[in-house]
């Protein structure tokens, strides 16, 4: 099982409570005393070794950027953007969306951890239950149990091929030269200080290339000679020149999270009442097509704007649904992809406080299939496409129903008392129809598209063939982003 990992930030403390989903830490407060710690214990620090992870890949979505840096999609989507681990600033999701081919360099070095020992006691708070609402909120679905000290090393290239006639095959030969790479063993990095991606013969793939980088790191101190300008070669070499840097001055980068299941403690504090953990594995891969579709939106309403803001440059593509470029059409449009960002906000929020929703709503995202997929779906289940659709999944639960009601009546009886004035009605089930959201893939096809750019022709185009800009590049509409 893979170390479950946050990214450190000052606020955090061992043995505090946290929420895997959001990456926030929970905090107790009573008027008396604020309480921050669920878990104690003796710490002990392993690993004097260093140890090095490098990284370089081709990216296709903005998911696969938060994924690799361990951030989180739900804090993400809260906070409308990605903030890079050591640094305050946020990636360019315009520039991303728009960039012909992204590439992610990563070098992780851990020179230490610290754990707080396996016999750590679980500390239980006056008024909170097992299985209750407000022990999911105060605790978490797991705590901090560690750091890890070292640093990270983040850099994010944007490129796009000014020559649109030759974007497939250079984007074919940038994603080789990345691949080449990254086929030697880790032990085997090649890139140092003298010998950067341009060393393997892709110095010439780069001309008519335009680059966006974005750099952020942890530990290391300086990396970079402040008169050297990042640039492709310079983003590489600094990769290779990290784990000597983080030997020197290393820093606390990750914490390291035990869901509470985990704990011996916890456990038996537990025991005698049957509950479920909150378990967020199974929302993980949906959560991140929410933010790839909420980040979409964002793009979406920036190109939106900028129809508004001059129209005429701009005209409806060739569809009977198509959306003309008028001001109230467009500002409808605007309203309604920032109502979805609403949707998609509380969408996460009700799976951040109950992640078993999706199965409870089993029929879902049922209402996106064409008749051709069901017939192909039912074909593969061995269903007859003459049958009758079952009734949909998604009812709601009367109180007497709940799960919850039925523990805390058992509770109840078993202390031979009644039950805590906390927990006498049950927190109703959360309701949220994911079926209604819309994706954002779905207005592109509509979207007005720019106007060609009139240009004088430099030869006269023979009859089939489309007029040339003065630099030989064809005149192509560019679509929405």
């Amino acid at each position: 099982m893979s170390m479950l990992l946050a990214p450190y930030n000052d606020a955090m403390r061992l043995g505090q409570g946290y929420v895997s989903y959001r990456l926030s830490t929970r905090t107790i407060e009573r008027p008396s005393q604020v309480r921050s710690r669920v878990i104690s214990g003796r710490q002990e620090i392993t690993n004097r070794h260093q140890v090095v992870s490098y990284s370089a890949r081709v990216v296709e979505k903005l998911s696969d950027v938060v994924e690799s840096m361990n951030i989180s999609y739900c804090s993400s989507i809260k906070k409308g953007n990605v903030t890079v681990s050591g640094s305050n600033s946020t990636v360019d999701e315009a520039t991303f969306k728009s960039a012909d081919v992204n590439i992610v360099v990563t070098v992780k070095v851990t020179n230490q951890t610290t754990l707080i020992k396996s016999n750590a006691k679980f500390i239980a708070m006056d008024g909170i239950e097992p299985g209750s609402q407000m022990l999911n909120d105060a605790y978490g679905d797991s705590y901090i149990s560690g750091f890890i000290q070292g640093g990270e090393f983040t850099g994010i290239i944007s490129i796009k091929v000014l020559d649109r006639s030759n974007v497939e095959l250079t984007v074919n030969k940038i994603k080789a030269n990345v691949d080449s790479t990254n086929d030697k063993p880790s032990t085997e990095f090649t890139l140092n200080t003298y010998d950067s991606l341009s060393s393997n013969g892709s110095a010439s793939t780069f001309e008519n290339t335009e680059s966006h980088i974005h750099v952020a790191w942890m530990g290391g101190g300086q990396i970079k000679n402040e008169k050297t300008s990042w640039d492709i070669d310079s983003v590489f070499a600094a990769a290779a020149a990290f784990p000597q840097r983080v030997s020197e001055r290393p820093q606390r980068t990750w914490a390291i999270l035990t869901k509470y299941k985990s704990n011996r403690s916890f456990i038996e504090w537990s025991s005698y009442k049957l509950f479920k953990f909150l378990e967020y594995d199974q929302v993980g891969s949906y959560t991140a097509e929410l933010f790839d579709s909420y980040m979409d939106y964002k793009v979406l309403l920036k190109y939106v704007q900028q129809v508004i803001d001059d129209p005429a440059s701009y005209q409806a593509v060739e569809d009977p649904d198509a959306l003309d470029t008028s001001v109230a059409t467009l500002l409808s449009v605007r309203f309604a992809m920032r109502k979805e960002q609403a949707k998609i906000i509380e969408a996460i929020g009700v799976l951040s406080r109950d992640p078993d929703i999706l199965t409870r709503q089993r029929e879902w995202g049922n209402g996106r299939c064409t008749d051709i997929v069901s017939r192909l779906i039912k074909r593969a289940i061995g269903t007859s496409a003459d049958e009758a659709k079952p009734p949909s999944t998604y009812v709601k639960v009367p109180p007497a129903m709940h799960p919850a009601a039925k523990e805390t009546s058992s509770f109840s009886r078993a202390v031979g008392a009644g039950p805590h004035p906390a927990h006498k009605t049950p927190a109703p089930l959360l309701e949220f129809d994911f079926s209604s959201l819309i994706p954002a893939e779905f207005w592109r096809s509509w979207l007005p598209v720019p106007k060609p750019i009139p240009a004088p022709v430099v030869d006269t185009p023979s009859p089939g063939t489309q007029p040339k800009l003065p630099g030989g590049d064809v005149m192509l509409a560019i679509p929405p982003p």
